[in-house]
């Protein structure tokens, strides 16, 4: 089990006139996992690195963890017509530091 939950009002999924936003949740871990390991999507998203369960798993726990304290985190994207992920999006920390030159 995951360290961290979301309270039930980040939970609430965004919706556009087309497309529904909606947190990953803890049970579609096998789901994210299979976008992560899509040589499509590491080709652009992850530097073509192959992600381990145990990464995606640390991954979405950093994405509870941030939705519980901060109300950011990982989302998937989906039509309003078909339930199935279409994508996902999402904003989070980095412990890089970023200089100007």
């Amino acid at each position: 089990m995951l360290p961290c939950s979301p309270s039930p009002l980040l939970m609430t999924p965004l919706e556009t006139p087309r497309l529904t936003l909606r947190p990953i949740a803890e049970r579609e871990i096998d789901t994210l996992h299979a976008v992560f390991t899509d040589p499509f999507v590491r080709r652009y998203l992850c530097d073509d690195q192959v992600l381990s369960r145990q990464q995606t798993e640390e991954m979405l726990a950093q994405s509870q963890k941030t939705f519980a304290e901060e109300g950011f985190g990982l989302w998937w994207i989906g039509l309003k017509a078909h339930p199935t992920p279409i994508g996902f999006t999402g904003c989070g920390t980095s412990s890089r530091n970023f200089s100007r030159s």
